[in-house]
């Protein structure tokens, strides 16, 4: 099973659970500029993703632009979604089982490191992005 996880919108604190948990993958929100939301939480960021002023459905058949970390996950976990589609496209081998660490090892290899090199505590490894 793969757990990904909003940062929670804490404005530069932890990140909060179910994020914190090791196991979970935690996901924060930059904008089209790969800055870092101003809502973000710093921590145990696993991987950022765009979050910020995206188009989105609502609940009476509308559109609107929202914003989060919840956002920036929901994008993540479709790019997971279509990695798991075709695994063999990015390495994986289904005969063998896909789980956690080897997405997470493909998330690391389509990532665009924003900050520190390697992994940080504000952008995790970076901007996951298919390229």
């Amino acid at each position: 099973m793969i757990i990904i996880a909003a940062a929670r919108n804490s404005f530069g604190r932890k990140p909060g659970f179910p994020a914190s948990y090791d196991e979970v993958i935690s996901v924060a929100s930059v904008n089209c500029k790969n800055q870092i939301s101003q809502f973000s939480s710093q921590g145990k960021i696993d991987f950022c993703s765009y979050g910020e002023n995206i188009l989105s459905t609502t609940t009476n058949k509308s559109y609107k632009i929202a914003s989060g970390n919840s956002i920036a996950a929901a994008h993540l976990t479709g790019m997971i979604a279509l990695i798991l589609s075709k695994p063999e496209k990015w390495g994986l081998n289904p005969k063998y089982g896909i789980n956690k660490d080897k997405i997470y090892n493909v998330l690391i290899k389509l990532s665009n490191d924003l900050g520190e090199k390697g992994k940080d505590n504000i952008f995790g490894y970076g901007l996951v992005r298919f390229k």
